[in-house]
C-alpha cells in the first residue's frame, strides 16, 4: 500500500514538473511571438511610410514616359501634315 502512495506521489511530482516545463515552454513561445508581432508591427509603418514615395516615384516615371511618347507622336504628326501641305501644294 505505501509503495503504490509512493508511486502515485512521484508520478504526480513527475506531472507537476511536466507541467512547469510545459508553462516555461508556453512562456518563451509567447514572449518570441511578441516580439516577433514587434519586429512586423516595424516593418508594417516602415512600409506604410515609403509607400507615397514609392507612389510618387512610380507616377513621376509614367509622366516622364507619357510625355517623350508625345513629343515622338507630335513630331510624327508633324511630319504627316508636312507632307499633306506638300502633296496638297502640288
Amino acid at each position: 500500500m505505501e509503495e503504490l502512495l509512493r508511486q502515485l506521489l512521484s508520478g504526480q511530482n513527475d506531472l507537476k514538473n511536466d507541467i512547469k516545463q510545459m508553462k516555461s515552454d508556453i512562456t518563451n513561445d509567447i514572449e518570441q511571438m511578441k516580439s516577433d508581432i514587434t519586429e512586423i508591427k516595424t516593418a508594417v509603418h516602415r512600409i506604410e511610410l515609403s509607400q507615397p514615395q514609392d507612389i510618387t516615384a512610380l507616377l513621376d516615371r509614367m509622366n516622364k514616359n507619357l510625355e517623350h511618347k508625345m513629343e515622338v507622336l507630335n513630331k510624327r504628326v508633324f511630319n504627316v501634315e508636312a507632307e499633306i501641305e506638300r502633296l496638297n501644294k502640288q
